[in-house]
């Protein structure tokens, strides 16, 4: 782990701070804007690959520049900068790195930490997973949300690693592989009533309901920032990637001023697509 962001000395966990600036490009983006970030410093140069690998965007695109910012391990740096290049491609189970330093990077990832307070946005989206029952996942959903298309589909190995890519651990990696990819899903794409966060809390009461039975087999995926919603929509629903920019993007100004509060960081300059 290297680097000592402004959001790391202000107390942000490590998650909480990687989401929060995917969360900023991608409504920069939705508010009209090259994607771009001032003043952050990654506390490890698999930061920059997650972002890039979880929203399927090369690191130029994103304004990244993973070869002037990821420092670090002098195997993992460049490897990243390969990794983020043109297609953003997985670095296998076992990355090249005799420090183990992709591991240590996931376990911060998904250590505890506190959930953060997002933005509210009105699209959404649900993944049930396979044996899961989708007709209880839409009944407990009606209430707040439309829901826009329901797709059935089965999912690839590719994209169960673009939706969880700080998972380690080859045991834990193939189990998850092979269940997330045994049989169909139901991808709900969704639009809240009412403009509401993202779904942690509302995932999670649904999974109680539903009988949450272990860490694979607990029924349904949401994603619990804007960042990932978009990325969500983008990888699932097929032609519904475009419900982020058509329903959220008249606030997207005001969602980046949230991130640059949690960041602590300066706004960029006003470029434009």
């Amino acid at each position: 782990m290297t680097g000592t962001s402004a959001a790391a000395v202000a107390g942000l966990g490590h998650r909480g701070e990687v989401t929060t600036v995917l969360s900023y490009l991608v409504d920069q983006a939705a508010a009209g804007q090259t994607p771009g970030l001032v003043d952050w410093t990654p506390r490890s140069p698999w930061d920059i690959w997650w972002i890039c690998f979880r929203s399927g965007s090369p690191a130029e695109t994103l304004g990244l520049r993973p070869a002037e910012r990821s420092g670090g391990c002098a195997v993992c740096a460049p490897h990243v900068v390969e990794l983020t290049r043109d297609t953003p491609m997985h670095p296998g189970v076992r990355p090249d790195c005799r420090r183990a330093c992709f591991t240590a990077w996931a376990a911060s990832m998904r250590s505890p930490e506190p959930v953060l307070s997002w933005p509210r946005i009105s699209s959404g989206l649900a993944m049930v997973k396979p044996g899961g029952d989708a007709a209880a996942v839409v009944d407990l959903l009606a209430g707040q949300f439309v829901i826009e298309q329901p797709i059935v589909r089965i999912l690839s190995t590719h994209d169960v690693r673009r939706l969880y890519p700080e998972a380690y651990g080859a045991d834990f990696i193939a189990a998850r592989d092979h269940y997330l990819t045994s049989a169909p899903c139901t991808v709900l794409t969704l639009r809240a009533k009412i403009p509401t966060p993202a779904g942690h809390q509302r995932k999670h009461a649904i999974r109680e309901i539903l009988g949450n039975s272990d860490p694979l087999r607990n029924h349904l995926h949401m994603p619990d920032n804007p960042g990932e919603t978009w990325c969500d929509l983008r990888l699932l629903s097929g032609s519904h990637d475009d419900l982020y920019r058509r329903y959220d993007s008249a606030d997207a100004a005001e969602r980046l001023d949230h991130y640059r509060r949690l960041l602590g960081v300066e706004q960029a300059g006003p470029r434009r697509c």
